[in-house]
C-alpha cells in the first residue's frame, strides 16, 4: 500500500497550470518538521503535485506559509538533466486529498480570523 500523510507549510508561491488536455496541475512543496539525530528541530522539504479539482482547491484557498495536511501517494519520476545530460530520479508526492489548516483569508486578513 502506497499512502502517506504529511502536515507541513507550503514553501513556495502557488501557480496553477494546465495540461494540454486542460487538466489543472499544481506543483508545490511543503516543509515538514522533524527532529534530527541530536533532538533539534529540522525540516524535510517535500515536492508535491496535485491535479484537477484538488489542485484548484489548494491554489484557491492557500498561499506560501499556510499549513496543510495532505494524503499522498509517492511516485517516481525520471528526466534528463539539460546541462549534464544525465538521468535524474525524483520522488514526488501525488496529492489525493488535502485538508487546509491555515486558509489564505486568515493570512491575508488576520483580523477576520481573530473575530
Amino acid at each position: 500500500m502506497n499512502s502517506c500523510v504529511y502536515m507541513g507549510r507550503i514553501t513556495n508561491e502557488l501557480e496553477l497550470s494546465k495540461t494540454n488536455g486542460g487538466v489543472s496541475v499544481l506543483n508545490f512543496s511543503i516543509a515538514v518538521r522533524k527532529q534530527n539525530g541530536n533532538g533539534e528541530n529540522d525540516s524535510d522539504f517535500l515536492p508535491c503535485v496535485a491535479y484537477g479539482s484538488t489542485a484548484e482547491f489548494i491554489e484557491r484557498n492557500t498561499m506560501k506559509g499556510c499549513r496543510i495536511m495532505l494524503r499522498c501517494r509517492n511516485t517516481s519520476q525520471t528526466y534528463e538533466d539539460k546541462e549534464t545530460k544525465k538521468t535524474v530520479y525524483k520522488t514526488v508526492s501525488k496529492v489525493e486529498e488535502a485538508d487546509i489548516i491555515d486558509f489564505k483569508e486568515d493570512k491575508v486578513n488576520p483580523d477576520i480570523a481573530n473575530g
